[in-house]
């Protein structure tokens, strides 16, 4: 966690930041999930033989923001995690795009997207992309009791349908039918029990609260500053405050609280105390219920 914060905090620019999080962060599973998992060892190399970059496009951040802007199909969390590795992968000297969000069409039939097929060197691989967040509803193993915080998703699902689907689409390209699949997962998993068989041991542990125990609680006494976690302020501002999101107080909060509970959505709220900072989710008591 120090050494996230440290990676992070080198650097000014909120897309550098996210960059350096999306690198530097563990993934949330392991292999017992079953997934071909991108490794976290991959990510961090790529970190580290980039890293002069990373302090120019710091420096200068013009050309990376320019691509990140024109490779953005929208402002939703996970198309902008997608520009934000394209963006990576076209500037990157050792990284090269051989295919970048390929739509395989069959018999006028749309099947799906190839996310990237990457050259390193003499290696071509196939990289599907997924940022993912999911509150353990029960106290289990089982992929299904993880849901997104809106109650939706689950990581069963997901889970499903990159096994099944998304990690299988190059057998569709005759020339890259056999290359090696992967799943780059990037994201945090909130829970209230310990870490169970699939979570990666390096992963951050980190709690959700319902809004009644949130509003009882006596977080003024600890907390020095609260930060509103609007999308797409899920990556790096978990980690390491950014005060353009800073609230007033947790009047404000809990106002905002209720805002997003009205519109079904629950809260991604930053805590920084005396000795830290961390982010939890907030959401109704009837969870995974939305009002």
């Amino acid at each position: 966690m120090e050494l996230l914060k440290e990676n992070i905090s080198q650097f000014r620019t909120p897309a550098i930041r996210d960059l350096v999080w999306v690198l530097c962060s563990p993934c949330p599973l392991n292999e017992v999930s079953g997934l071909p998992l991108f490794t976290d060892a991959a990510k961090l190399k790529w970190y580290t033989s980039h890293f002069s970059l990373l302090e120019a496009w710091d420096k200068a951040p013009e050309t990376f923001l320019k691509h990140l802007n024109d490779f953005t199909k929208n402002h939703r969390l996970g198309y902008y995690f997608e520009a934000l590795m394209h963006t990576f992968f076209h500037l990157s000297p050792s990284i090269e795009v051989v295919i970048a969000n390929h739509q395989i069409i069959r018999d006028k039939q749309t099947l799906g997207e190839i996310d990237f097929i990457l050259q390193e060197g003499e290696e071509i691989y196939h990289l599907e992309l997924a940022i993912k967040y999911y509150l353990q509803f029960q106290n289990e193993d089982d992929f299904s009791t993880w849901l997104g915080p809106n109650g939706k998703d689950s990581l069963s699902k997901k889970i499903k349908k990159l096994k099944s689907h998304q990690l299988q689409l190059t057998k569709h390209l005759e020339a890259y039918q056999n290359i090696a699949s992967r799943a780059l997962i990037c994201g945090q998993f909130y829970q209230n029990n310990q870490r169970v068989v699939w979570q990666n041991t390096n992963a951050l542990l980190k709690p959700y609260m319902k809004q009644s125990d949130f509003i009882k609680g006596d977080f003024d006494a600890h907390v020095e500053a609260y930060y509103l976690l609007t999308k797409p302020h899920w990556l790096s501002a978990t980690v390491v405050p950014d005060e353009s999101l800073r609230l007033d107080g947790k009047d404000e909060l809990v106002e905002k609280m209720k805002e997003s509970f009205a519109q079904k959505k629950a809260v991604h709220v930053g805590l920084l105390y005396a000795k830290g900072y961390t982010s939890i989710v907030l959401v109704p008591d009837a969870w995974p219920t939305l009002p």
